[in-house]
């Protein structure tokens, strides 16, 4: 009886040992970064005041981009705007936009938009899936998106996306008081984009 057991035992080691090792799940390949060309790219904003238009800009926006057209599902981003950096061409009107009626910017420094997933329409067509946050409201905004690739000079990579998107400043807080009544300045605003980025380097290994 204890020798049949011994056998037993000895034939389940060696199946054990004998049977070929699975191989291991192949660990996930990361979706590509790209690094934003701050001189080359614009984020721009369109309001209406009493009947005419408002251009304006912010200067300093960064971003932390993930992007791979095989893969747009798996494709993020955070995009940061710095908002004390806006331009409306009047140094007065820029002032009164950073004060706490408008953006607030020393309570809220930055708004910040944050891409889950891009869903692809066509060979060049995105929309960018995401949620803007300023004065620290969060609203959902899907932000249709053209993307081009090509090459530089140098060869290296680029990729040029551009968009617009119309958002109601009301929505996020921005125009207190007397500012809210829209026939002053109107709720939509159109945002405009454009960024040109460039593939990041290569993670030491």
């Amino acid at each position: 009886m204890i020798r049949q057991l011994v056998r037993i035992l000895l034939v389940l080691v060696f199946v054990a040992f004998s049977a070929p090792l699975q191989a291991a799940d192949p660990a996930p390949v990361s979706v590509p970064g790209w690094v934003i060309d701050p001189a080359s790219s614009q984020l721009a904003f369109v309001a209406i005041q009493q009947g005419a238009e408002i251009k304006g800009t912010f200067s300093r926006f960064s971003g932390d981009i993930h992007f791979d057209p095989a893969r747009p599902q798996e494709s993020h981003a955070t995009i940061r705007v710095d908002m004390a950096s806006v331009d409306s061409q009047s140094a007065e009107r820029d002032q009164s936009l950073q004060g706490p009626d408008w953006f607030g910017s020393e309570s809220f420094p930055e708004s910040i938009y944050r891409v889950a997933k891009f869903e692809k329409i066509n060979e060049n067509q995105y929309i960018a899936k995401g949620e803007l946050v300023i004065r620290d409201l969060k609203q959902a905004l899907d932000l249709p998106l053209t993307i081009h690739f090509s090459t530089d000079e140098s060869g290296r990579q680029v990729a040029k996306a551009e968009g617009e998107v119309s958002v109601n400043r009301l929505d996020y807080g921005v125009g207190q008081g007397a500012w809210q009544d829209t026939q002053a300045v109107g709720n939509p605003v159109k945002i405009r984009i454009l960024v040109i980025a460039h593939p990041a380097p290569a993670a030491p290994q």
